[in-house]
């Protein structure tokens, strides 16, 4: 027990573990946070799942039902409607053909609806609220028929054992039917209980928290025997007096309870994530209510499963983790043994894909180390495979084949600790007699391919290139039918008011005749209010393009009423300079992360190295190294910052257009009160600018911070933590927080908004400046200290 406790003590008391652990949880973290940013503009939120959970609270089962059921129910209509009035922006008879025919029930149940724009409740646009409350109406379906799914199975059984080709008796297919019966017999009469259930996904099946995992059991068998090998104490501490083989098992049991930590901490950390973001309901509901575990046979609720879940996943990272700490005592070099650890579990996913689910080979598909990481499929549901012709549940199949894994993997760690050559590692890398080149260089070349090479900056840029890339060709403006129409009006007059937008108007006015004609029948009592409402309904497109046209018509009365304002068509600049304020501060996020990541090792290399002692005997000295530090690391913060704003120029651009960019920017709704002679042109070069300032404030800070210390991941991990953490706070909606990061100058609209935060952000950006001046002057001033 002493040893034991001195290797548990050993290990997590080194500062260098714990820092890297740390890492790798927060790696997990900003993963699965990367994973609920939705890309598309018709993927609902995590916002919408808690709040649907909130609103869920307290009603009956039949309550929900009836509430997800009527709210489907009105956002299909509504979504028909608007689909019938896009067309009618571009072929009238059309549309006006299925108005006055079978859709005009329709119409007369939702039409004022869609007029008021009451009907989104829980995401962004029409198409997201219609596709996430389809998604949820069919959730609660499914839960709600708990009992339904098992009768249905029962019906099944009867229903395929009367066909021939499966009533053979004997066979696999007869007695896996009547297995599976007799299975969801014994379970009925379980209540269930339903809340939105993306949340506990996420929480308990989001895959890259297996890698993340699998990466810890790397970390800790480094640092459990790889460090000591790589030294030489492994072989004096095999002659300690406990002996080599006692000295085995404990390295075996602080991997156990290592991984148990590790394990622990990883979900426990997803399950507080998905109950703020998303919310995971009544953790007391039977696990039965959630369709992703419906098919479990276990009578228990999601607490409990919670909990057998944490512990099968102990038991399954365990076997992983005693491969990889044989496979870093068997190979002499580090390298290798990263490869050798890697490639039982990849060979193991290769076959796992392989082998159909419905093959007699699929004993093999689940008796690896995959699918004991694949926690649910073996407690989520009930499925029997097959062995020698008979059916035989996977769950026995999974618990035999992890005791015999167990036991393999353990005898043959003890047996090479015993009995290997446990000599200093070879660590001499890999040499290929290749004559190197040398030619002359400049110091900016140099760090140019100390930052984008050695440092992995170049790496970095093309993973964040990639990402944003794909962010752009994911995401999608969802465009109103009353949107098409302003487009189609204002874009045509975008400009100064003038004669040419005179008669532009005035053709356009000719068409809501029948409109005009049906007010002055009403007013002179020609007609009555309900002859009235049958004609404004029947022109129902109508009516909603001249309500567009008004609002047109009163921009224009605006115009002329104001001097230095010109007509714009203003959608797409309101989003591209974020004035709601959904974007900016997801890249501002990234651009911490990005500039974290590269810029860190840039000082902290050389003293790591030694360097600094050979860079400081040069002709130019130190100095000018470090202006040339900076100056690289400027250029690549102006990369950053343009692939940061890059995919929202495109998604703007081919949504929305840029015409008017030389209009007088006050123009624009929200920014009436600047001066009448900076056209929008100059501010989005402003807005650019801005975020090129505090990008660059961000790169000074993290080389600040990387002189100060000796290691890139502690340089890392503690610009993440200044810049990131009160960022992370504000996102998650802790509002103060905002006021310690540089967000109040990142956020472009800051600057233009009334009262006090537009005095706020112009002090920001002077600190910004500030903050430049002087770490500059201490980079450059005390980068000579070796």
């Amino acid at each position: 027990m002493r040893l034991f406790l001195y290797e548990i003590k050993k290990l997590w008391s080194k500062k260098t573990f714990l820092l890297y652990f740390a890492l790798l949880v927060c790696v997990n973290l900003f993963l699965i946070w990367m994973s609920s940013q939705t890309a598309s503009s018709y993927v609902a939120s995590p916002k919408a799942y808690k709040q649907l959970t909130i609103d869920l609270k307290g009603m009956t089962e039949e309550q929900k039902v009836k509430y997800i059921q009527s709210q489907f129910d009105m956002i299909s209509g509504i979504t028909k409607i608007d689909n019938i009035m896009k067309e009618y922006s571009y072929n009238p008879k059309s549309a006006q053909k299925m108005m006055d025919g079978e859709y005009r029930e329709i119409f007369l149940k939702y039409g004022e609806i869609y007029k008021k724009k009451t009907y989104i409740k829980y995401t962004d646009n029409l198409y997201t609220e219609y596709y996430f409350l389809q998604k949820i109406n069919n959730e609660i379906k499914e839960s709600s028929g708990y009992e339904n799914f098992l009768e249905e199975i029962q019906k099944k059984a009867v229903q395929l054992s009367q066909i021939s080709i499966f009533n053979k008796e004997g066979s696999y297919d007869s007695l896996n039917i009547k297995a599976t019966a007799k299975a969801y017999e014994d379970i009925s009469g379980i209540k269930t209980e339903y809340f939105p259930q993306e949340g506990l996904v996420k929480a308990i099946s989001y895959k890259y928290s297996d890698v993340v995992l699998i990466f810890i059991m790397i970390l800790l068998a480094s640092f459990i025997v790889r460090e000591e090998k790589d030294n030489g104490l492994l072989t004096l501490i095999r002659t300690n007096s406990a002996g080599r083989t006692k000295t085995a098992v404990v390295k075996i049991l602080a991997m156990g309870v290592s991984l148990l930590i590790a394990v622990t901490a990883i979900y426990v950390v997803n399950l507080f994530f998905c109950n703020y973001t998303y919310g995971l309901g009544s953790l007391t509901r039977s696990i039965q209510s959630i369709p992703y575990l419906m098919r479990s046979t276990m009578r228990i609720n999601v607490a409990q499963y919670l909990l057998i879940f944490i512990f099968t996943k102990w038991i399954a990272a365990f076997i992983c983790g005693v491969w990889i700490l044989f496979s870093m005592v068997l190979t002499k070099r580090v390298f290798t043994g990263y490869v050798l650890s890697l490639s039982m579990p990849v060979l193991q996913l290769i076959i796992r894909n392989m082998i159909p689910a419905t093959s007699h080979l699929n004993v093999i598909k689940y008796s690896n180390l995959v699918s004991f990481l694949t926690t649910n499929e073996i407690l989520g549901s009930y499925r029997n495979i097959y062995w020698f012709g008979k059916p035989v549940r996977l769950f026995w199949v999974e618990i035999i084949a992890a005791i015999i894994f167990t036991v393999i993997f353990i005898a043959i760690f003890l047996i090479t600790f015993e009995k290997a050559q446990l000599s200093k590692s070879d660590n001499k890398k890999i040499s290929f007699n290749i004559k190197r080149k040398y030619k002359a260089t400049t110091v900016f070349k140099q760090e140019w391919y100390k930052l984008t090479v050695v440092n992995g900056a170049a790496f970095i840029l093309a993973l964040f290139c990639i990402f944003q890339g794909y962010n752009a060709y994911k995401a999608e403006n969802y465009i109103t039918a009353e949107e098409m129409f302003y487009s189609y009006y204002m874009k045509e007059i975008t400009g100064p008011y003038d004669t040419k937008s005179y008669e532009f108007l005035k053709e356009e006015n000719e068409k809501f005749e029948p409109l005009y004609k049906a007010k002055k029948m009403l007013k002179n009592k020609q007609i009555s209010q309900e002859e009235y409402s049958m004609i404004t309904s029947s022109n129902y497109a109508l009516n909603m393009e001249y309500e567009v046209y008004r609002q047109v018509l009163d921009k224009v009365k605006f115009v002329n009423e104001n001097k230095g304002i010109q007509l714009i068509y203003d959608t797409g600049y309101i989003k591209l300079f974020d004035f709601n304020d959904l974007l900016d501060l997801k890249d501002y996020l990234f651009t911490i992360l990005v500039t974290s990541l590269s810029f860190a090792g840039l000082f902290c290399i050389e003293k790591s190295s030694g360097m600094l002692k050979v860079i400081k005997a040069t002709p130019l000295g130190m100095e000018y190294t470090a202006k040339t530090k900076i100056k690289v690391s400027f250029i690549v913060s102006g990369i950053i910052t343009a692939v940061s704003i890059a995919p929202r120029f495109w998604q703007v651009g081919k949504d929305y257009g840029f015409k008017g960019l030389f209009v007088p920017a006050k123009s624009i709704d929200m920014l009436h009160n600047i001066s009448e002679h900076i056209p929008v042109v100059a501010l989005i070069i402003f807005m650019i600018g801005v975020r090129l300032l505090v990008t660059f404030t961000m790169t000074m800070v993290v080389l600040f911070i990387s002189q100060k210390l000796d290691s890139y991941i502690s340089a890392v991990m503690f610009s993440v933590l200044l810049l990131g953490f009160p960022a992370i706070l504000y996102y998650l909606g802790v509002e103060w927080t905002k006021w310690i990061t540089l967000y109040p100058t990142f956020h472009f609209a800051h600057f233009f908004m009334n009262g006090g935060l537009s005095i706020f952000s112009w002090l920001y950006l002077i600190l910004s400046v500030s903050i430049i001046y002087v770490t500059y002057t201490l980079l450059t001033d005390e980068y000579s200290v070796v």
